[in-house]
């Protein structure tokens, strides 16, 4: 019993070690092979954790090698745009100028009520307010909002005050 209780142990400080290299980062805002890498050493852990008849090493030297297979993705993510498009998807516009786009929404597999709970946390009641609605790879949208009564349909002011919220209408997140 004590053997089961320090092996847990000794896992779950691993684990959670494995996942302080990964960043200070909620769920939502993982890309795909930050999810898959999480899911699957979580499940490393289990095994060796759970039957005592399996060493440790059997699931620690595992968990090492994703670890270096997530370093080496991280690293091609942030130098290569291939790799980047590859492993974490590409922003997808959803609403442009008030107007939802049925069919990115339908192959993204966003719903209209998970994009409007997106819309009201920005505090925009009505759609036909969006200039702008981006899902990014890491299923955020980002929406940019066109206040009309301050600024000019310049394109230029537009950016301007819209990345004081986060959004570039020229390349996407501005933060």
């Amino acid at each position: 019993m004590l053997t089961m209780f320090v092996r847990a142990l000794a896992l779950y400080v691993l684990v959670i070690l494995l996942m302080r290299l990964m960043g200070k980062r909620q769920i939502g805002q993982l890309q795909p092979f930050e999810l898959v890498f999480t899911v699957i050493i979580a499940d490393l852990a289990a095994t060796p954790m759970s039957d005592v008849g399996i060493p440790l090493l059997y699931g620690v030297l595992p968990m090492a090698a994703l670890m270096l297979c997530y370093a080496i993705f991280s690293l091609l993510v942030l130098k290569c745009e291939k790799a980047r498009e590859l492993l974490s998807g590409r922003p997808t516009i959803l609403v442009k100028d008030g107007v939802i786009d049925q069919k990115a929404m339908e192959k993204q597999g966003f719903t209209i009520p998970a994009l409007m709970e997106q819309v009201r946390e920005r505090g925009i009641q009505n759609l036909s307010e969006v200039g702008c609605a981006v899902l990014e790879s890491a299923w955020r949208a980002v929406v940019g909002a066109l206040v009309m009564a301050v600024l000019s349909p310049v394109m230029g002011e537009l950016g301007a005050a819209s990345a004081a919220d986060g959004f570039d209408p020229e390349g996407g997140d501005a933060k």
